[in-house]
């Protein structure tokens, strides 16, 4: 395998390092991803309220969700888990100047420079026929985030939620990059295939150390993360679900994953047997920061 892996590094930095690992950076080709790190932050509600009042730009898994003036339901009317509360200008930060590091600066225009987004689900709705939307199984809101006004406050679920825990985890995004799954190639050599699958591998297990340093022996799970590709593919939505569960209206708009929530950590079992909730949306409607229009899916694939 290649030398240590260049998880913060400068796009020139990915590629040499994908090329050593034997992977072709123009068949998988490298993308800024921001990823959520717990590293120096304890579970638990004390840091959060301490620092949510301060102004910081911080995210967080579970736990309270900011007030939205009422808790969000599905239709059948039962309370939705907070999943994550997630500050973009927090992420858009971590991605850096695209000039100095010389990333395309795609993400960068994509991603809001500020404000952030809530998820909401109902953690039974897995979002792989176009009819889940009668369910109303998920929320993606975004708020601005005005340093002149107070914060909304933090609040608990005012019912009982399915969510099979609710600790808070507390983090911040830091600069990240992955390549898409040869799961999503048809006509790979076996040994095109085995070294690409090899360096996910390689690269996961290099953010569970960044994220757990104490842990001595990290193993190869996907972390939480914006845009990117998707750790299990993104042939399966792009070419199976979206076309008719979110169809594309405009000529040249495509599909974006903004999201992708892992559930082998702090959301253990969240989304079924160490499944990864996933957050797609259209690219004219990210960039018109219509986050309402968004689909949900639980990755059993």
């Amino acid at each position: 395998m290649a030398g240590s892996v260049p998880i913060h590094g400068m796009r020139s930095a990915a590629v040499a390092w994908l090329v050593e690992a034997g992977v072709d950076p123009a068949v998988f080709h490298p993308r800024q991803s921001p990823v959520f790190s717990e590293n120096s932050f304890s579970a638990g509600r004390d840091d959060l309220d301490d620092l949510w009042g301060t102004g910081a730009r911080i995210s967080w898994l579970g736990g309270p969700a900011v007030s939205l003036g009422g808790w969000p339901r599905s239709a059948a009317g039962s309370a939705m888990a907070h999943v994550a509360t997630f500050h973009l200008g927090d992420a858009h930060s971590a991605l850096g100047d695209p000039k100095e590091r010389g990333w395309p600066d795609e993400a960068a225009e994509l991603l809001p420079e500020d404000g952030y987004i809530q998820v909401f689900h109902d953690l039974e709705t897995y979002g792989y026929e176009p009819d889940d939307v009668e369910a109303r199984g998920w929320l993606v809101t975004w708020h601005a985030d005005d340093p002149s006004q107070a914060r909304p406050p933090l609040v608990e679920c005012d019912d009982d939620s399915n969510a099979p825990g609710s600790t808070a985890q507390l983090g911040l995004f830091y600069p990240g990059w992955m390549i898409p799954s040869p799961l999503d190639f048809d006509g790979l050599t076996d040994g095109t295939f085995t070294a690409a699958d090899a360096a996910i591998d390689e690269l996961d297990s290099a953010w569970v150390a960044q994220r757990h340093p104490a842990q001595r022996e990290p193993h190869p799970i996907p972390s939480t993360r914006l845009l990117g590709h998707s750790s299990t593919g993104d042939l399966g939505p792009r070419e199976e679900i979206l076309p008719a569960a979110l169809p594309l209206a405009a000529e040249g708009d495509d599909y974006v994953l903004l999201a992708e929530i892992e559930s082998w950590t702090t959301l253990n079992g969240w989304f079924g047997d160490a499944s990864s909730l996933e957050i797609w949306m259209r690219r004219d409607d990210l960039r018109a920061r219509r986050f309402s229009e968004c689909w949900c899916i639980i990755r059993t694939d």
